[in-house]
């Protein structure tokens, strides 16, 4: 019986103090196919695509390579669960402005708990260009 206890108040502890798991681990690769699952070995080919499918808690993992594209955050995390955009272990990974529409290259209207890590923007260029625009 104390056995019991014991375990029930360990499990309860863990619901109650530890954050949330993470959630879905999504791929993008320079080439995938926005058709593909979006696994480690099925991945997305756009940045976009995957920015448009997470939820709260998932990660975007980015491989290696130059992505022509501009981006529009689409969904937030919450307290328990961070939106992550990262390039995937120590790859390199360009997001490419050139020919592309749109003023900003990453787009974040009214989102919180997000992060983005080791992902280079360049070459956004012409008149009223903008970087990063967050409101």
């Amino acid at each position: 019986m104390k056995g019991a206890c014991i375990q029930i108040c360990v499990w309860f502890c863990l619901v109650l103090f530890c954050p949330e798991t993470k959630g879905a681990q999504l791929f993008v690769a320079t080439n995938g196919s926005n058709s593909n699952s979006g696994s480690l070995t099925q991945p997305f080919a756009t940045i976009q695509h995957a920015l448009y499918i997470m939820a709260a808690g998932d990660t975007v993992w980015v491989r290696s390579g130059t992505y022509n594209e501009k981006l529009v955050w689409k969904t937030g995390g919450t307290n328990l669960k961070t939106a992550l955009l990262s390039a995937y272990l120590s790859e390199q990974v360009i997001v490419n402005g050139t020919n592309q529409s749109g003023l900003a290259m990453l787009y974040i209207a009214s989102k919180s708990f997000i992060k983005i890590q080791n992902l280079t923007f360049q070459q956004n260029y012409g008149q009223d260009a903008e970087g990063i625009h967050i409101i």
